[in-house]
């Protein structure tokens, strides 16, 4: 398998993490990109120019929730439930988190290279009071991490949001959600890969 990635990318970022806790990051090549090169090789495989990309067998997947998907199939743990209303409810959550991640990204890349003058700063506003309701959301759904060396994929996706947050700051996370700190400790200090996955220069943190 190959992987093109970025060491900054939440997305990208959420299927390495899936590959360690699948033990199968031996078994990748991971290729480093930058996804605002458009003519990197990773765009030759994928016309969007985005990452994650993943090539298995000359098959190209990409979008991290349809990789994720893939690496599920593969059966060596349960990332995701397999059907029912059980799946659903559990895909509705993902999808806060994964959309979540988007509106972070989003105002992140309207600070840096932004040039859209005052609706560029409503857009921010508008993707900011988004995080910080779905940090409320999640803050009053109490989680507890007790998943030891097997979390889900919305536990996955819920520490690269929340690292992504402290690595490009927003929004302060800990001060809308400080039980979302609780969870994230149990987290890091649980599931292989985490330490080896975080962003370049994130912020120190107890749990880092």
């Amino acid at each position: 398998m190959i992987l093109f990635s970025s060491k900054a990318s939440p997305f990208a970022r959420k299927i390495v993490l899936a590959m360690y806790v699948l033990d199968i990051i031996r078994d990748v090549k991971i290729k480093i990109v930058d996804p605002r090169e458009l003519q990197s090789e990773n765009s030759k495989y994928n016309p969007l120019s985005k990452i994650p990309t993943l090539i298995v067998q000359n098959e190209v997947i990409h979008d991290s929730n349809v990789i994720i998907e893939y690496l599920n199939s593969l059966g060596k743990k349960n990332l995701l439930p397999h059907d029912g209303m059980e799946r659903i409810k559990f895909l509705t959550d993902y999808s806060i988190i994964n959309e979540t991640i988007n509106s972070a990204v989003l105002v992140t890349n309207c600070n840096r290279f932004g040039h859209l003058g005052n609706s560029d700063s409503i857009l921010v506003s508008q993707q900011k009071k988004r995080i910080n309701r779905v940090l409320k959301y999640l803050e009053n759904k109490e989680y507890v991490y007790k998943n030891f060396k097997e979390p889900n994929a919305i536990e996955i996706s819920l520490a690269c949001l929340l690292d992504y947050l402290d690595y490009r700051k927003p929004v302060e996370w800990i001060e809308i959600a400080p039980n979302l700190g609780e969870w994230i400790q149990e987290f890091a200090k649980s599931v292989p890969g985490y330490h080896e996955t975080l962003p370049p220069e994130v912020s120190s943190a107890p749990w880092r």
